[in-house]
């Protein structure tokens, strides 16, 4: 059972990752989403950042627009937060969870595009994963940059929430 103090802290969570995709949409594939989630599962756990996860995908999809894609995210966040959350149990310094988060872009990349050459019948998946290479770098830069900056930041709210 979930305390007050907890959800809140999960709904500013999820707030942010809202305000984080909407705000940067503009900029392709540079967005807060990932970092937070990652930041989650290493400051608390696996089942709350896939909570916050599939909560920020559902809303921000309703804004941005759904679509069959939404599948692919789904699975390719659970991926990432999967292996995020063995990272943890095996005490992950922070230098090498700011290289997982950076990593994670194109993780999240190749997870997404691989399944969505399913969703549309793309023939050639080598080509069309190579053509989005830049896109999963800009992902990569900003999880890094992001992760750098948000999670002591998060770890300091969390203090203050101290639930």
């Amino acid at each position: 059972m979930l305390q007050g103090k907890k959800i809140s802290y999960l709904a500013l969570f999820t707030a942010f990752c809202v305000v984080g995709r909407l705000t940067f949409h503009v900029i392709p594939n540079v967005q807060p989403m990932t970092a937070l989630f990652l930041i989650l599962v290493f400051q608390e756990s696996f089942k709350e950042s896939l909570l916050v996860a599939t909560l920020s995908l559902l809303i921000t999809n309703l804004y941005l627009g759904m679509g069959p894609w939404i599948i692919p995210q789904f699975l390719a966040y659970g991926g990432i937060l999967t292996f995020a959350y063995f990272l943890k149990k095996a005490r992950a310094p922070f230098w090498l969870q700011v290289f997982y988060s950076f990593l994670a872009g194109f993780i999240y990349g190749f997870i997404v595009s691989f399944f969505m050459q399913f969703i549309f019948g793309i023939k050639a998946f080598w080509p069309y994963y190579f053509q989005g290479l830049p896109y999963d770098f800009l992902h990569a830069l900003g999880n890094f940059g992001f992760y750098l900056i948000l999670a002591p930041i998060f770890k300091r709210l969390k203090k203050r929430f101290s639930y």
